[in-house]
């Protein structure tokens, strides 16, 4: 009985070095694929940044313009009280 209890031991101790080595895998892998998670989240984060800052040119730049065509109409009106059209060139 004491032998079988050995040899069940030594098996089951073989087992466990096995399992061992695959949960140190895993755990290195699941480390790597952490970082790696960690390097295109900031990735992500630059593009939203970049995509925002964007939003807020594109805004500035429809406010320069219809501020502008105001100005334009403004004048048009203008020139039209005094009798003076617009030509097409």
């Amino acid at each position: 009985m004491i032998d079988d209890t050995v040899a069940e031991n030594t098996v089951l101790g073989e087992r466990i070095a096995e399992l061992t080595v695959r949960v140190d895998f895993l755990t290195t892998s699941t480390t790597k694929k952490a970082a790696k998670m960690v390097v295109i989240q900031g990735r992500i984060d630059g593009e939203k940044t970049a995509y925002a800052l964007f939003l807020e040119e594109l805004k500035a730049d429809n406010e320069r313009i219809v501020f502008e065509l105001s100005v334009l109409d403004r004048a048009e009106s203008i020139l039209a009280m005094e009798g003076i059209e617009r030509r097409e060139f």
